[in-house]
């Protein structure tokens, strides 16, 4: 078992700053004014910048990475306030991702509007939540499935880039209003 006595207060004070902010952020979406957006902004590039002091002070023992039995990049060398770090934006994008592609997809139904973009946010949704999911399994000493999962996290990509191929409804020469290719009047 990991312990990260050098943590101090950071778990609880990364706690409450998520916390609070996820109660904002519910509290503006309810509302629908879109303020949930500057909040959102607010917590992420704040919490970059109080983690870039940490992350780039941090003291990282020779040779500055470590490799479990079967190869995969571990953080054990990493202290534990960055380890604890990392879970802020990596657990909460990931769930982010992923509760964004289900709001767009039940907005999408709701309106009864069924089009290439449904499936392609869907498979982008998948995509990027799935090596999210496994690489922080690594945290935990499973590292079985990182390799698999960013095999996944790239083809769920590509599918949902295939699938919204509908984006490519013309082709223009780029800086300028020249149509080389346009689908819909070739359909």
């Amino acid at each position: 078992k990991q312990q990260y006595t050098d943590t101090g207060l950071l778990p609880y004070v990364a706690f409450a700053i998520a916390l609070v902010g996820a109660a904002l952020i519910a509290l503006e979406t309810h509302r629908g004014t879109g303020g949930w957006a500057r909040i959102a902004a607010i917590l992420v590039v704040g919490g970059s910048v109080a983690a870039a002091p940490i992350v780039l002070l941090a003291p990282i023992p020779a040779p500055g990475y470590a490799l479990d039995a079967s190869g995969i990049p571990v953080g054990t060398l990493m202290p534990g306030s960055v380890r604890l770090l990392t879970p802020l934006f990596n657990v909460t994008g990931g769930f982010a991702l992923v509760l964004g592609a289900l709001y767009s997809v039940a907005a999408a139904v709701r309106a009864r509007r069924f089009d290439s973009r449904v499936p392609a946010t869907i498979l982008i949704a998948l995509g990027g939540f799935i090596p999210s999911m496994t690489s922080g399994l690594t945290r935990f000493g499973v590292t079985e499935t990182f390799y698999l999962g960013e095999l996944l996290g790239v083809l769920f990509l590509f599918a949902g880039f295939l699938v919204s191929i509908e984006v490519f409804r013309e082709i223009r020469v780029p800086f300028t209003h020249r149509v080389l290719f346009d689908r819909r009047q070739a359909a």
